[in-house]
């Protein structure tokens, strides 16, 4: 690992072990009726098109957070390795998916696969997580190593407003339900950008963005 990959997972790992327990009650954006059914639909879909014959699928979660794909997943019927740089995380995915059978976590070092073996997996799923990986196209080769011949790599984001063009309804249900977006008054954005300025935290992560590329959840680009 290089010097500046290694400081960038480990920003990643103390940023997500911190606001593990807290995670999805902030980002609404993701945790939300409508995207959380868009996802079910997508993966629903991605899984049907496995072509390795099998009937359980075992799929990697990479950068599994406290499960948001996970849950799903296991839901569709498949088998699930739960991996992320975060060990809170993972805590709290075990914790919540405990009566899974079909359940099992690793804790990624945040630039490689190698702990997978070639042609070892049905599909690989991410969601959310390529902007904190210091390479991210060294990974996506590495999905490409460790998926089967007719296996499936599903690369997914929170939705931006073009992916809603033909469902408009659909999309202000989104914004709707995404508090943590549209939920502040005009009033309170400069409020809080005045107790920024007070903040150490504030000004640690200004200081992170500048000088090391790191933004306050662990994000190397955008």
């Amino acid at each position: 690992m290089k010097p500046n990959q290694n400081t960038q997972v480990r920003h990643n790992k103390q940023v997500h072990d911190a606001v593990a327990s807290s995670y999805e009650r902030k980002h609404t954006e993701i945790f939300n009726p409508t995207e959380q059914a868009r996802i079910v639909r997508v993966l629903e879909d991605a899984i049907s098109q496995i072509a390795t014959v099998v009937e359980d699928p075992l799929v990697l979660d990479y950068g599994a957070g406290t499960g948001n794909l996970t849950g799903h997943l296991l839901m569709l019927g498949t088998r699930v390795i739960a991996a992320d740089v975060s060990q809170k995380s993972l805590a709290a995915l075990r914790k919540k998916y405990s009566a899974a059978n079909r359940l099992e976590s690793v804790e990624l070092n945040g630039v490689d696969l190698s702990m997978f073996k070639d042609n070892s997996l049905d599909m690989v799923a991410t969601y959310s997580v390529l902007h904190h990986v210091p390479d991210y196209l060294d990974v996506v080769r590495e999905f490409v190593r460790v998926v089967k011949l007719g296996g499936i790599i599903y690369i997914d984001h929170e939705s931006a407003p073009h992916v809603w063009q033909e469902d408009s309804g659909n999309y202000e249900k989104y914004m709707t339900e995404d508090k943590c977006a549209c939920g502040r008054s005009f009033c309170e954005r400069p409020a809080t950008k005045f107790r920024n300025l007070l903040c150490y935290s504030a000004w640690q992560g200004l200081v992170n963005w500048k000088l090391f590329g790191l933004r306050v959840e662990g994000d190397i680009r955008v």
